[in-house]
């Protein structure tokens, strides 16, 4: 399998992942708690790995990026230039809020359960804004990825 295909897989596994947290995080006082218990952080995890997964997939983007000196533009920015300030500063963020997140969850024994809720729900809050912004960002590549018409023989 190439890895446009195993991106596309891992990307549709990711936000699969982002919903059920999501839905098991605003649901949680309607969600049986021998239910929620086991879902909401089992999921947390995966999504966790699939992350990994998806930065290890994209790691020659991110070397290109981030780890090779680029020249510096002197000109005015183009909507592209603008478009990939964003993507470097927000693609930093993600693997930080998710790290924070991991953390928090972790520690949930160990803290007061408002205190853990409110650090824990604001970062899941906070994090899920940067991944509909990280989409809204990458958008051209969803879009020629998984939008695109196909051509069927009939």
């Amino acid at each position: 399998m190439n890895k446009q295909k195993s991106l596309r897989i891992v990307n549709l596994l990711i936000a699969t992942l982002i919903l059920l947290l999501a839905g098991t995080a605003v649901f949680n006082e309607t969600i049986p708690y021998d239910i929620y218990s086991k879902v909401h952080p089992l999921t947390g995890y995966l999504l966790s790995f699939f992350v990994l997964l998806h930065v290890t997939l994209n790691f020659s983007w991110i070397k290109a990026n981030y780890l090779k000196p680029t020249k510096p533009h002197t000109g005015p920015l183009s909507p592209a230039m603008n478009r990939q300030k964003w993507l470097k500063r927000i693609n930093l963020t993600l693997p930080v809020m998710l790290i924070w997140l991991v953390i928090t969850a972790l520690l949930r024994k160990s803290i007061p359960y408002e205190t853990h809720k409110i650090i824990h729900g604001f970062t899941g809050f906070a994090m899920t804004g940067l991944i509909l912004l990280h989409v809204y960002l990458n958008f051209g590549w969803i879009k020629s990825n998984y939008l695109k018409k196909r051509n069927r023989k009939a």
